[in-house]
C-alpha cells in the first residue's frame, strides 16, 4: 500500500482479487495499511480481538469491574505486544460511553498508551527487567497496570481523588 499511487483502488483492487480465490469465504476482514502510521497497529489489534473467542463475554465483565471499582477506564492489553484487546468506561447517567462519538479519540488515546507502554518494556528489557506493575499518579488522576492473566495486562484509571493506587492494585 505504502508504494501505490491511488491507495485507495489499490486497495479495492486486491481485496477484489482475494475475493475470486476458492478459500475467500475464510477471509474475515480487510485492512490497507502502512509501515509509516497507526494503520499496522489497528489492524493487528482488531485481528487480535476477532480471534478471541468469547470476547462479548470479556467485554461484559469489564464493564462490570469497572463499574464494581468506580474507576473511570479500563484498557486490557495483549502481554507481549501491548495491543488493546478490549476497554470500557464508566457508564454515567444511563449512557453507554462506548458508542460516543469520541470512541475515535479514545482508541486513538489507547493507542498512545499502548506505544508508551511498548517504549517503556523495551527499556526495561534493555536493563534486564520486566514489567509487571505500574503506578501512575499526579493531582488529576491515578493510573495503575498490572498483570491480570498469564497473556495480559490491566490498566485501571480514576480520577476520583479518593481512591488510592494500592487500591486499585488490590482490586486487580
Amino acid at each position: 500500500m505504502d508504494m501505490a499511487q491511488n491507495k485507495d483502488l489499490a486497495f479495492a483492487d486486491a481485496k477484489a482479487e482475494i475475493g475470486k480465490c476458492e478459500n475467500a469465504k475464510n477471509v474475515v476482514g480487510f485492512f490497507p495499511t502502512s509501515i509509516w502510521d497507526v494503520s499496522l497497529y489497528q489492524a493487528w489489534s482488531q485481528i487480535v480481538q476477532i480471534i478471541i473467542p468469547d470476547l462479548g463475554i470479556v467485554n461484559q465483565r469489564l464493564q462490570r469491574f469497572c463499574e464494581t471499582t468506580e474507576v473511570d477506564e479500563i484498557i486490557l492489553f495483549e502481554k507481549s505486544t501491548f495491543l488493546i484487546i478490549s476497554w470500557c468506561k464508566l457508564k454515567k447517567e444511563g449512557k453507554d460511553l462506548k458508542k460516543d462519538d469520541d470512541s475515535r479519540k479514545n482508541i486513538l488515546k489507547y493507542e498512545r498508551i499502548s506505544t508508551i507502554m511498548k517504549q517503556f518494556k523495551i527499556s526495561c528489557n534493555k536493563v534486564g527487567s520486566e514489567i509487571s506493575m505500574l503506578s501512575i499518579q499526579n493531582p488529576t488522576f491515578k493510573a495503575v497496570i498490572d498483570e491480570f492473566t498469564n497473556n495480559t495486562f490491566i490498566l485501571l484509571v480514576t480520577l476520583n481523588p479518593h481512591i488510592k493506587c494500592p487500591a486499585l492494585h488490590f482490586n486487580i
